[in-house]
């Protein structure tokens, strides 16, 4: 396994401006840093050329409001009981969850946390439930009544998602992680964010339906940066990153082969100022 190649790269401050100035205001003393909230979100990928599901933010949201992400959130303290769950069984990718953990870099409970957050965030956000019945392969259809409720209650926070996916298998085999974004101390809202990709199964639909997004649709990774580079659409930093790498696959199945022969190091963003105002620079995994 290679390092992903690592490139220095400037972006603008976006939607971070305001805490960016507070942090450089002299006349304040400046805030404690607050720890990251562990996070995921998920790269989900079909088709050659290559297409990749993405969300526009809701415009109401506090945080990066009309903004195109990929389907992720925070890490959900019942993400970390999966192994409580006496009726639900997970299938950790190649080499096992100690694999899984010296992919990431963390101990065993956080990368099953965050694998865990990864499969939960998909089905809620995309629709998408990578999960099988015992050891089969085949993916659950959830395109049913019953299955949408289950989605409906778990965004709620009626029942958790491993509540909803007893007796079942959770595809933990069937995910990548390719990179990993820790946003600057200057930020209030802070987050430890692991990138992952995942091919869409066969006869699966992803669509957007969360309280959270106003639309959702399958792009071409250069069309989206296109898109905003002409001002049409808002990218944060990691998101663009991930686009870049993922347009150098011609299919979606090159892209998830290319995740797992890479070895990728945290891009940790800093925060500078310079003639025209303050600005982010990283050494990004590209």
């Amino acid at each position: 396994m290679s390092d992903i190649p690592r490139q220095p790269r400037d972006f603008p401050i976006g939607p971070f401006a305001e805490a960016a100035e507070r942090w450089f205001d002299d006349t304040q003393p400046r805030p404690e840093p607050t720890v990251p909230a562990q996070a995921a979100t998920v790269l989900l990928v079909r088709g050659e050329p290559v297409e990749v599901f993405m969300i526009e933010r809701a415009a109401t949201m506090d945080f990066a409001p009309s903004t195109w992400v990929f389907p992720g959130g925070r890490v959900d303290p019942a993400d970390l009981g999966v192994d409580d769950a006496p009726a639900h069984r997970l299938r950790s990718p190649a080499g096992g969850e100690q694999a899984w953990a010296d992919r990431l870099g963390v101990g065993d409970d956080e990368a099953l946390s965050v694998l865990v957050c990864a499969l939960r965030e998909l089905f809620e956000e995309a629709g998408v439930l990578l999960a099988s019945e015992g050891d089969g392969d085949a993916i659950v259809d959830v395109a049913t009544d019953e299955w949408r409720a289950r989605r409906t209650q778990v965004e709620a926070h009626e029942v958790s998602f491993t509540e909803a996916a007893a007796g079942l298998t959770l595809r933990g085999d069937l995910v990548e992680a390719v990179d990993r974004w820790i946003t600057p101390a200057f930020e209030s809202r802070r987050f430890d964010t692991w990138f992952l990709t995942a091919l869409l199964p066969d006869g699966a639909t992803a669509d957007a339906v969360s309280r959270e997004s106003q639309r959702g649709q399958w792009v071409r990774p250069e069309a989206m940066l296109a898109e905003a580079e002409a001002g049409r659409a808002r990218l944060l930093p990691p998101t663009r990153t991930a686009l870049e790498r993922l347009s150098r696959a011609s299919s979606a199945t090159e892209a998830l082969e290319q995740a797992r022969g890479f070895h990728f190091l945290p891009t940790r963003p800093e925060l500078l100022k310079g003639p025209d105002g303050p600005y982010l620079h990283a050494e990004v995994n590209l």
